[in-house]
């Protein structure tokens, strides 16, 4: 019988042997060496299936002294070695938590542009149409045209990073976006002015789905929340400030020296990417453990001292085809992804009604010039920035709460897997009826308070929880679509925008017309109660999109879907 002295030597032998195997797996090793085999074998042909990882795991006991009752042998911790067979996690990363938030602050800063650019233009609307000779729905026709591209560009982006990698899209097209700003600071007739902010949204607004293919290439289930959280929230600074920008601008220097500030802090931007954003895209740059040369490599950061592999040049490259650029738009069809979109871009259409008819509105009831309809934008964006950044710290909260309900302490969690059964559209969605009900009320009363003239506080107050309220729906909806595709999550945020400003442009179009018809306070009810309507879908995705999603993961693993795997 061994000696405990023999027992606490082999004790720690075997702890050593399991912390190892564990370094090994997250370090994405394409083997795991356990006493002296590798799994699979070296010669063996690549499996049909998903190939099984083999982890272990470590579970502490209590033993009680030996029957001699020797202090010696004391309490002991045992080790309960099981095989699990899971796939591992496909977001775990060798980046630190530290270095995952300055690349998502980078994103953010660059994400910024895409709503700043919308929002910085409402203020100066009634002075492009004087300058241009022009009516104000002439001017008002240039928003919808930058919400129609702002959904469309995405679907090229998305995919194009998903296959050549977010860092080289990302650069090229904010070049484009710079560019666009550069000759809108110039421009001097409503078509031109038309066809470059065309061009300005097609070139901004890549950072919105490549940035949250950024985020699914590098952090986990457990964290992306708050992570979208904080991309989302200072992107949505943009919505807050922008307005008060484009007023003092409009006001002091003409509109076209908004675009002349665009083109000025965007090419800083672009300046930083170069430098610091480093390719994240698994399949060139792993998980952190590759050297990525070229272009793929920030011109001011040395490579981590972790990243030992070389950049495989000869990989099997996938080409970009129409087959590529209409693959996204299969993700429609998958149900539980279309209700979830679906309802987001009736929040989203809303939403957008609002904000591009709050100017009009304003300025007609309250006669404020261009930089105060600025300052009066400012409640709203403050409520969407304050929306951003709670809901990213409620989405974590949620998600620890429905991993504690589906036992936590399972050991597939502690090696940070995640069980196929675990309910991530609870998870995501269970806080969305708060924020439906806070959304549609502050709607209605926002329509009232300017049916009736009341104090300019009151509509601003409506607007504030409009702001806060419909961005907690975005980061909700926008997290959800990223946990559902990991591995192509650029190409699913793109969709996500596309059906959002498909169906904003479209109110967009209207709003003029239905004010005028019906007045603020029927239009904006009547806008609350399609929102209600449509939060059936909340509920339906609730019930079964568990459902839905186990059956596409069947599909996946016996190669009968139409999507990649992640």
């Amino acid at each position: 019988m061994n000696s405990p002295r023999e027992k606490r030597h082999s004790l720690s032998t075997v702890t050593e042997e399991m912390k190892r195997v564990r370094r090994s797996t997250i370090g994405s090793l394409h083997s795991l060496q356990f006493e002296g085999e590798s799994y699979p074998p070296p010669a063996a042909e690549p499996p049909k299936s998903p190939t099984p990882v083999y982890s272990v795991d470590i579970r502490n006991h209590e033993s009680r002294a030996s029957s001699n009752g020797s202090d010696e042998e004391g309490e002991e911790e045992a080790i309960d070695m099981t095989l699990v067979n899971q796939q591992p996690d496909p977001s775990l990363h060798l980046f630190s938590r530290r270095k995952k938030k300055a690349i998502i602050h980078l994103m953010a800063i660059a994400a910024l542009f895409s709503p700043l650019s919308s929002n910085i233009y409402f203020p100066a609307i009634e002075s492009i149409s004087k300058d241009l000779h022009v009516s104000s729905a002439m001017v008002q026709t240039t928003i919808s045209s930058y919400m129609i591209f702002q959904g469309l560009a995405p679907s090229f982006w998305g995919p194009m990073s998903d296959i050549k990698g977010r860092r080289p899209v990302l650069i090229a097209t904010f070049t484009i976006y710079v560019i666009a700003n550069t000759c809108l600071s110039q421009v001097k007739s409503f078509p031109v002015l038309f066809i470059l902010r065309a061009m300005q949204a097609i070139g901004g607004v890549s950072t919105l789905s490549i940035g949250s293919g950024v985020i699914g290439d590098m952090t986990t289930k457990a964290e992306r929340g708050g992570m979208m959280g904080v991309f989302q929230g200072v992107q949505m600074m943009g919505r807050s400030f922008g307005p008060v920008l484009g007023g003092v601008l409009s006001q002091f220097g003409g509109f076209r020296s908004i675009f002349t500030f665009l083109a000025a802090i965007s090419g800083a931007v672009v300046l930083g990417l170069l430098l610091f954003l480093p390719e994240t895209l698994q399949t060139i740059a792993g998980k952190g453990e590759v050297q990525t040369r070229g272009i793929y490599r920030p011109l001011g950061l040395k490579p981590p001292s972790y990243a030992t592999q070389p950049q495989n040049t000869n990989r099997k490259k996938e080409k970009l085809s129409i087959a590529v650029f209409a693959a996204p738009f299969k993700f429609i069809l998958e149900p539980d992804v279309f209700v979830s979109l679906f309802f987001g871009g009736i929040v989203y259409t809303v939403y957008s009604m609002i904000s591009s008819s709050t100017t009009t509105s304003l300025q007609n009831l309250y006669k404020l010039n261009d930089l105060e309809v600025g300052l009066a934008f400012g409640a709203n964006g403050i409520g969407c920035v304050i929306g951003s950044f709670t809901t990213g710290k409620l989405l974590d909260y949620d998600y620890k709460r429905t991993k504690e309900e589906q036992d936590a302490k399972s050991r597939d969690s502690k090696l940070g897997y995640e069980d196929d059964s675990f309910p991530i559209e609870r998870a995501r969605l269970r806080s969305a009826w708060i924020m439906i009900m806070v959304f549609g009320f502050s709607t209605v009363g926002y329509g009232w308070s300017l049916e009736y003239e009341k104090h300019l506080a009151v509509p601003l107050v409506f607007q504030f929880f409009v702001g806060w309220a419909s961005t907690a729906i975005f980061n909700m909806n926008s997290t959800l679509i990223v946990d559902l595709f990991p591995g192509k999550s650029a190409s699913a945020t793109a969709v996500n925008n596309l059906i959002r400003c498909i169906l904003g442009a479209g109110g967009v179009s209207v709003i003029d017309l239905m004010l005028e018809k019906a007045g603020e306070g029927t239009t904006f009810t009547a806008l609350s109660s399609i929102t209600f309507a449509a939060s059936i879908l909340v509920w339906i995705e609730l019930r079964y999109g568990g459902i839905w999603r186990k059956k596409r993961e069947m599909k996946l693993a016996t190669k009968e879907s139409p999507f990649p795997t992640a």
